[in-house]
């Protein structure tokens, strides 16, 4: 085949591919990555493409999105997901379009930020179980505090309770033994998106869940930041235990949390739910005083629930935006919401940890820092130990319990799942708690820009890589 040929042929596989791929409406980078490896891959990266590119999560999409309206139509009787609040608070409006799940209230809610606390009321909320027990987490270990709660829902199990474990596989690290062991005793439990390469020792990094809920009976709800692991416990790590920021929920918005439990585990485990047996699910609720709404946000919708909001969330603010977020590299949409609110009066401070888990992170985070310093943001460096909150409180109207970093991945990338409440004691408590906080860290005065060269150079580069961060 002569030279001239091959050219012709590569060309018309470039055109054709090309115009494959334009038509699926990608962002400009990713399209023209994806164009390129094409050109330089004949063949071989039309199988990547279709195996492990864009095409491969849309059909993920596609199977939560049937999950999604196999949930929707067997909950279709309950009234609470049609009621009609009358709100015309554009954030609620906002979400409720975005997630789909209405604003509730909340009988009770018992914040946390210490882990042995929510270790201890998680505990005996599942020791306490009549009916059933919900769980999805990004981080299961099977340490010595892993084994403790592993070993209760084994227990629980045994006893005739219905428990539900949803884990992923990148996050989680339970031996096969331990999984053998829990089907053993009447645990369903299963890998959020497991693929054939996870199987092999490697793993898709992207959609993931990296939510943390439980729900128990559908009458008592726990979710925030903290995974079930040593790592956030005093009693295993003294001094270096991470703080978290998790809330504990009583009444009707327990089922926004099922409803986002269970989107997930449909997906996954392939179970159906009959219209008639969603009332031990979803009970019958009492209204309490406490407005909120679960908004929930992951890469199967683009919508970006979470991203969205908290968008509208900021550029809404008059009095003030206080955030803390452990991985905190926002997008240049956050970064220039959050430095012309700061330019307007609203008082924006951010509290991040002064060294986290993950270096290119920090690179990547404090390669923002100087435009939002020269804006006016004041930024508080904690730690250690590292602060694992991700908590916002937006005037004193809306306060946020989240699962969700401020950085690319969390909101676009990975499910999340937030709690937001709308005035109220939740509120004032989220101000105090980042009062608390605030007052053990160190506000940030050095620009970056006046950082060594090869600390600037990381940084740099590190901001490359962040839409994967």
């Amino acid at each position: 085949m002569s030279l001239a040929t091959l050219i012709l042929l590569e060309v018309g596989w470039i055109v054709v591919m090309g115009a494959w791929v334009l038509l699926q409406k990608r962002p400009p980078v990713a399209t023209l990555a994806w164009i390129f490896g094409l050109a330089l891959l004949p063949g071989l990266g039309a199988l990547l493409y279709f195996w492990w590119g864009p095409l491969r999560f849309d059909r993920r999409k596609h199977r939560i999105r049937r999950a999604r309206d196999s949930l929707q139509a067997a909950r279709s009787k309950s009234a609470l997901f049609d009621r009609e609040r009358g709100a015309s608070e554009p954030l609620i409006r906002l979400a409720t379009r975005l997630g789909g799940l209405p604003p509730m209230t909340a009988t009770n809610a018992r914040l946390f930020s210490k882990g042995d606390d929510f270790f201890g009321a998680l505990e005996a909320a599942i020791a306490g179980a009549r009916h059933h027990v919900h769980l999805e987490f990004y981080i299961v270990r099977d340490d010595v505090l892993g084994t403790r709660l592993i070993e209760l829902l084994m227990a629980q199990a045994q006893k005739g309770i219905e428990v539900r474990f949803l884990a992923d596989p990148l996050g989680s690290t339970i031996s096969r033994a331990r999984v053998r062991a829990m089907a053993a005793a009447g645990v369903k439990f299963e890998w959020f998106n497991p693929t054939a390469v996870a199987r092999l020792g490697r793993r898709i990094i992207n959609f993931r869940t990296h939510r943390k809920i439980v729900v128990v009976d559908g009458a008592i709800g726990f979710c925030g930041s903290t995974n079930i692991c040593c790592d956030h416990s005093f009693q295993a790590m003294a001094d270096n235990a991470r703080r978290d920021t998790d809330i504990a929920l009583e009444g009707e918005i327990v089922q926004g949390l099922q409803h986002t439990f269970f989107e997930n585990w449909l997906f996954a485990s392939g179970e159906t739910l009959q219209e008639d047996g969603t009332d031990k699910y979803f009970p019958a609720a009492r209204v309490g005083t406490q407005l909120a709404q679960i908004v929930p946000s992951g890469p199967d919708s683009d919508h970006r629930s979470l991203y969205s909001f908290l968008l509208a969330a900021i550029g809404l603010a008059r009095k003030r935006i206080w955030l803390i977020a452990p991985y905190f590299v926002p997008d240049e949409a956050l970064l220039n919401a959050l430095s012309v609110a700061s330019a307007r009066g609203t008082e924006v401070h951010v509290i991040v940890p002064g060294e986290s888990d993950w270096r290119i992170v920090d690179a990547a985070g404090a390669s923002t820092h100087d435009q939002l310093l020269m804006a006016g943001v004041r930024i508080f460096l904690f730690g250690p130990p590292l602060l694992h909150a991700k908590s916002a409180v937006i005037d004193d109207s809306v306060g946020i319990v989240s699962s969700a970093n401020i950085d690319d991945r969390s909101m676009k990338l990975n499910f999340e799942t937030a709690a937001v409440f709308y005035g109220g004691d939740v509120v004032d408590r989220l101000a105090d708690l980042f009062d608390e906080f605030r007052s053990k860290a160190t506000m940030k005065l050095n620009y970056e820009s006046d950082a060594p060269f090869a600390r600037r150079l990381l940084q740099a580069g590190a901001r490359l890589f962040s839409p994967q961060l």
